[in-house]
């Protein structure tokens, strides 16, 4: 099975969480293939306090594909933010701070994956049964 990882679920991985942790043990074990978008990369990159969590970072996104925006990723992300921004957040017109739950949602839609996400209220009134709550869905499943 092929996923696109959420930000937020990369996370939680890395402050230990259980249900995280299940799944990257499969991705180690070579069970599951996990992709992550550049806007997830940006996002990590943000983050980054010090040279030890830059190193735990390089390390883990060696391990996955990282999809780049394309045209078609960006107009889809596009339809998607002004049809549902509203659920992912957004409280006025010119409040982008959510544009990357899009980005992320469209690249999954483009590129035929399952989204797995431990966010699903920014995801759950998407018309699409590949989105995942990594919460409430076992990995074996």
């Amino acid at each position: 099975m092929e996923y696109l990882v959420d930000t937020n679920l990369l996370f939680d991985y890395y402050r230990g969480n259980q249900s995280a942790k299940n799944y990257f043990d499969m991705l180690k074990e070579g069970k599951v293939k996990f992709s992550i978008s550049v806007i997830t990369e940006s996002e990590i990159w943000y983050g980054i306090k010090d040279d030890a969590e830059l190193l735990y970072w390089l390390a883990l996104i060696d391990q996955v594909e990282c999809i780049n925006v394309d045209s078609k990723i960006a107009r889809k992300a596009g339809d998607i933010f002004k049809k549902y921004g509203h659920y992912m957040g957004k409280t006025k017109k010119n409040d982008y701070r959510f544009m990357g739950d899009a980005f992320i949602a469209a690249t999954a839609h483009v590129c035929d994956l399952k989204l797995l996400t431990a966010n699903i209220k920014h995801f759950k009134q998407l018309e699409s049964r590949d989105i995942i709550d990594c919460e409430a869905y076992s990995p074996d499943d």
